[in-house]
């Protein structure tokens, strides 16, 4: 497991949440303690992504705000309408 520190606890969750899902997954946040800084301890192999991201916090933050959109339009996609007061279902069961 690689060690990398961040000046900010909120740095170091953005990154957290702009890794890929690999990476993530063999990833953990570590939240400062008193004057310490914030960790991310993650495996070797995910090491330079996390450095990536972490010299480039404003493309962290894209792929962020990217991913939570695409989230919030397949949620209003598959999430139905009403019409006349009847529950209408818009998921990709109910086209068929």
């Amino acid at each position: 497991m690689i060690e990398i520190s961040f000046t900010s606890a909120d740095d170091a969750i953005l990154v957290m949440q702009a890794l890929t899902e690999p990476a993530r997954m063999s990833a953990f946040y570590q939240p400062p303690d008193g004057a310490a800084r914030a960790l991310i301890h993650v495996a070797e192999e995910f090491a330079p992504e996390v450095q990536a991201l972490a010299a480039d916090l404003p493309s962290a933050r894209k792929s962020v705000l990217l991913a939570d959109a695409a989230h919030l339009r397949w949620r209003k996609e598959v999430g139905g309408i009403t019409v006349a007061g009847v529950p209408v279902a818009t998921d990709d069961r109910a086209e068929a």
